[in-house]
C-alpha cells in the first residue's frame, strides 16, 4: 500500500454536515458518501459562484455562518500528511458557495446559461473584429501551419496551384463548395454543389 507522505492540493465538492466552532472546521460529505473534516485555514476566503462577465461576489465575512447543514459547496485546499491517526489533514483555502442560502443554486436561474453564451459570443466577436463595426469582408484567419495566428507582416502566399475545392454535403442532399482562389487569398465564395446525375 502506498503511503501518502507529501502535500497535494485538491478540490472537494459536497454537502456540509456540521460546523465545529472550537476547532474551526466543518464536515463535508460528497455525493458518493465519502466524508471529510475540513479545517478552515487562516488565509481562507469565500465567494459565491459567478457567471462569465460577473464581478467577484465576496462571501468571506459571513463564511462561517453560511456553513449550515445540507449546503452544497466547493472546497479547494491542501492535504497534509501529518493528520491525526495517520490520516491526511485537509486545510481549505478557497470556498465557493453555489447560492446565498442552502437551497439556492445560482446557475439554475433562467438567464444563467443565456448570459454565459452571450459572454462567449461577445468574446469571440471582439477577438476577431475588435470594437469596431463587424465587417465580414475583412475577416481573416491568418493561421500558420502550426495553428498560430500570424501578424499581417508575417503572412506569405500559400504555394498551392490551381483551385482548391472542399465540398460539404448537407443532410438535405444539397452541398456548398468553399472555393479558394490563389489571386485572392483567404476569400471564400460559395455556390450550389450539384449532386451526381444532375
Amino acid at each position: 500500500m502506498n503511503k501518502i507522505d507529501f502535500t497535494f492540493s485538491d478540490l472537494i465538492a459536497g454537502y456540509v454536515t456540521s460546523y465545529d466552532q472550537a476547532s474551526d472546521s466543518f464536515g463535508l460529505k460528497t455525493s458518493d458518501g465519502r466524508e471529510y473534516t475540513v479545517h478552515i485555514a487562516v488565509n481562507c476566503y469565500a465567494e459565491l459562484v459567478r457567471n462569465l462577465g460577473e464581478a467577484f461576489h465576496d462571501a468571506s465575512g459571513p463564511m462561517r455562518e453560511m456553513l449550515t447543514p445540507d449546503r452544497f459547496l466547493f472546497a479547494y485546499g491542501i492535504f497534509y500528511p501529518d493528520g491525526t491517526d495517520g490520516d491526511c489533514r485537509f486545510d481549505v483555502k478557497h470556498i465557493v458557495f453555489v447560492g446565498r442560502t442552502e437551497n439556492e443554486y445560482l446557475f439554475e436561474k433562467q438567464n444563467w446559461w443565456i448570459q454565459q453564451i452571450r459572454q462567449l459570443a461577445d468574446f469571440y466577436l471582439n477577438a476577431e473584429f475588435g470594437d469596431g463595426e463587424i465587417d465580414y469582408s475583412a475577416y481573416r484567419t491568418n493561421l500558420a501551419l502550426t495553428g498560430e495566428k500570424l501578424r499581417r507582416a508575417d503572412r506569405k502566399p500559400i504555394p498551392f496551384p490551381g483551385w482548391c475545392m472542399a465540398s460539404h454535403q448537407h443532410s438535405c442532399g444539397l452541398g456548398m463548395n468553399a472555393i479558394w482562389k490563389p489571386r485572392k487569398r483567404h476569400q471564400i465564395s460559395t455556390r450550389p454543389f450539384p449532386l451526381q446525375g444532375q
